[in-house]
């Protein structure tokens, strides 16, 4: 049996490369009735920004993007027109919090950031503070029940 649900009730969350699928999935769906808000958490910038950062380059993130990249956010954020809510662990060594922050300053909506401090992005989601901002990101923000 196919039940309906009203986009406005729905609130995506995509977690490090699941967030680049997430703003995939706006972009294509950009048709249809958005959902009320997206949650970003750790999202790169793109998948090479992310290697090139591991393999120890400095000034990768400044860069025009590749053609070979993947999973590029960073040139896509801006399509994204639902409230954002960015959360990132300031001692996050796999995505560096600079990527949140890019995203963040290229969005063209209202993008509200959580920089977490002691979180990394293995154990980010176990911060009572990040729970806590996500609630409050979809009670008070977006207004949902």
């Amino acid at each position: 049996m196919e039940k309906h649900v009203d986009p406005s009730r729905i609130v995506l969350l995509g977690f490090s490369i699941g967030s680049t699928a997430t703003v995939e999935l706006l972009k294509e769906e950009k048709d249809r009735k958005p959902p009320a808000g997206v949650i970003l958490q750790a999202p790169p910038t793109s998948l090479l920004r992310v290697f090139g950062n591991m393999i120890g380059r400095k000034k990768h993130l400044e860069k025009p993007t590749c053609c070979l990249d993947r999973f590029v956010t960073i040139d896509k954020i801006h399509e994204v027109t639902i409230p954002i809510l960015v959360i990132h662990g300031k001692d996050d060594k796999t995505v560096p919090i600079e990527h949140g922050e890019l995203i963040c300053q290229r969005a063209v909506t209202k993008v509200t950031p959580e920089w977490v401090p002691d979180a990394a992005h293995d154990n980010i989601e176990n911060c009572r503070v990040v729970w806590k901002r996500i609630r409050k990101f979809i009670r008070e923000e977006l207004k949902l029940k």
